[in-house]
């Protein structure tokens, strides 16, 4: 919030917000998320955790092996979510076809178990352990 005897900043004279970007965080968590563009490339080039571990060794994030396996399985997870909403969102649009599968889900959430149902009755034998409805 602004102070009212103060007055505003444009984004121009934030030198000092800007340069954080740039900068790696204090903490290891914040060093790995901040370093995740390079090291998903380096995984998805090929390279093995362990490669990718020690080129930011050399880098200057220096922490064991261990702690540098579960900051990245924790910032896959975390961002991951992210990564699949935006896919999914671009799947919808790619379709074409103006229905959401987020909607779709949200319509009805049972779906995914009638659809696998009807497969089954479809299919041959079917045993249905809940009462006869025709009764």
């Amino acid at each position: 919030m602004d102070r009212p005897h103060e007055p505003r900043k444009n984004r121009a004279q934030l030198p000092t917000a800007r340069s954080l970007a740039d900068t790696p965080p204090r903490t290891k968590t914040g060093q790995v998320v901040w370093a995740w563009p390079e090291i998903s490339a380096g995984l998805k080039s090929g390279r093995t955790m362990r490669e990718v571990w020690e080129a930011l060794q050399v880098d200057g994030l220096v922490m064991p092996y261990n702690q540098f396996r579960v900051y990245v399985s924790r910032t896959r997870k975390r961002l991951g979510t992210a990564d699949r909403k935006a896919a999914q969102l671009s799947s919808e649009t790619m379709r074409g076809n103006g229905e959401s599968a987020v909607g779709a889900a949200t319509d009805d959430p049972l779906a995914n178990i009638r659809r696998e149902l009807e497969r089954k009755r479809s299919s041959g034998f079917f045993y249905d352990p809940g009462p006869d409805e025709h009764v």
